[in-house]
C-alpha cells in the first residue's frame, strides 16, 4: 500500500441553469493512494499539471446531450489535461512519462481506463513549451510602453 495524501478536487455541486455561478462548483479534499490499489489491473495513477477549460464543459455542467456523459452531482469535473505517471499497472504507461487526455479537476487521478490517454512527442516537451511562453509574458510585461515598436519587430 502506497503513501496516503490529500487530492484536492472540484466537485459539481449543481447542474447549470444559465451561467456559472460560485455555488455551482464546490472545492472537496479527499484522500487518496499513491500506489495503484490491487484489483486495479491496467491503471494508471497521474498527477495532473494542466487542465483544459473546453466549451464542452459547460454543456456538460447543464446535463445536455452530448456524446459525453453529463457530470454526475457531487462527483469531480471532468476534462482534457496534462498529467505525470505516478504508477502504473498498464503496460503502455511507464512511471514519470507525461500523458494527456480525460482526467478529473482534482490533484490526483486514478485512471481506471487508460484507453483515455495519450503519450506524443508534443506532450513529452510541454515544461519546455510552456517555460517558454511564461518567458515571453515576462519580457512583454516588464517592457518599457511606447516606444518604437511595431509588428513585426524583434522583442530585446
Amino acid at each position: 500500500m502506497g503513501e496516503e495524501i490529500s487530492n484536492k478536487q472540484v466537485i459539481l455541486s449543481n447542474y447549470v441553469k444559465t451561467s456559472v455561478k460560485e455555488s455551482d462548483m464546490s472545492l472537496r479534499t479527499s484522500k487518496i493512494q499513491l500506489k495503484i490499489p490491487s484489483g486495479c489491473d491496467g491503471a494508471v495513477l497521474v498527477k495532473n499539471l494542466y487542465l483544459s477549460i473546453d466549451p464542452f464543459i459547460l454543456a456538460l455542467m447543464k446535463n445536455q446531450e452530448l456524446d459525453l456523459p453529463s457530470f454526475t452531482l457531487d462527483s469531480p469535473i471532468y476534462g482534457f489535461g496534462v498529467s505525470k505517471v505516478l504508477d502504473s499497472s498498464h503496460p503502455n504507461f511507464k512511471t514519470g512519462e507525461l500523458v494527456w487526455g480525460f482526467t478529473g479537476w482534482e490533484e490526483y487521478s486514478l485512471i481506471k481506463d487508460p484507453d483515455q490517454l495519450f503519450k506524443d512527442f508534443l506532450y513529452d516537451h510541454i515544461h519546455e513549451v510552456v517555460c517558454r511562453v511564461w518567458l515571453l509574458l515576462v519580457i512583454l510585461r516588464d517592457r518599457p510602453t511606447g516606444g518604437d515598436a511595431t509588428v513585426g519587430s524583434n522583442v530585446r
